[in-house]
């Protein structure tokens, strides 16, 4: 079975309304980039725009925790020399506070053009209202039908079975056999003729043997005859120890 790869054609992107009010401006930002990446899904792809489309309204209710309203600051520059401007949070929460969540939210998707086209999916609103009901209520139903939850089909290649022939081995003996009936005319299958067929193997065989025992015996005579010198070699040096003995003992006996 081969891995499943998704395709963009293959899934429908879902709708989902998250309210921004009360929550914390980090937990909202990683549930919301969760959804636009679409991790959530079991065929996350992460080269491909796989998310769903996400709504966040009551976007100036949202809130941070310990002194983050009066320490966090947004740095942007002009380009020029001195074009530093600095922005507090609760300067730009009451100024714009749609930017304050897609800031966040874009720091935690990819800095390339796909992160881009995920951005493209987020619809952040200061109210409770958005003009984008139709949609919402389409994915509801398609959810309510099970249409959504159905994982694509994945299409298997079948493959083709080779068909293995098994090739007829036909010894000569046999193949004059039938040359000759062919030409007589004659229907009947060939005799067979097993002795004729292995007579001329089992010939084939035996002088190769024959010439292997050869070269095993002529590769081991050059060694018997060096364990033949040495056995005489022995010999000769026994005998000679024996005479040296034999003098020791007479010139011994002579000086008594």
């Amino acid at each position: 079975m081969k891995t499943y790869t998704a395709k963009i054609g293959d899934v429908q992107p879902q709708w989902h309304v998250i309210d921004a009010s009360e929550k914390p401006l980090g937990r909202l930002a990683s549930e919301v980039a969760q959804l636009l990446k679409g991790k959530h899904k079991p065929f996350y792809s992460p080269h491909l725009n796989l998310g769903d489309f996400v709504i966040v309204v009551n976007s100036s209710k949202v809130r941070t925790t310990g002194k983050k309203a009066q320490q966090k600051v947004y740095y942007r520059h002009s380009g020029y020399p001195g074009g530093l401007k600095v922005v507090s949070f609760s300067r730009m929460l009451e100024k714009n506070p749609n930017k304050v969540i897609e800031k966040a939210i874009k720091g935690m998707l990819p800095h390339n053009s796909l992160g881009a086209q995920m951005m493209g999916r987020l619809k952040v609103y200061t109210g409770d209202s958005h003009p984008h009901e139709a949609q919402v209520k389409g994915s509801l139903k398609a959810k309510e039908s099970g249409v959504l939850d159905k994982a694509p089909k994945i299409k298997h290649r079948k493959r083709k079975k080779r068909k293995v022939v098994a090739e007829e081995l036909v010894l000569p003996a046999e193949a004059e056999v039938g040359a000759k009936d062919t030409e007589k005319g004659e229907g009947a299958k060939p005799e067979e003729a097993p002795a004729a067929s292995e007579a001329p193997v089992a010939e084939a065989i035996q002088p190769a043997e024959t010439e292997q025992v050869e070269e095993q015996e002529k590769q081991e005579e050059p060694k018997l005859e060096s364990a033949q010198q040495g056995e005489d070699e022995l010999e000769e040096t026994e005998t000679k120890v024996e005479k040296a003995k034999d003098n020791t003992d007479d010139s011994e006996e002579q000086r008594d």
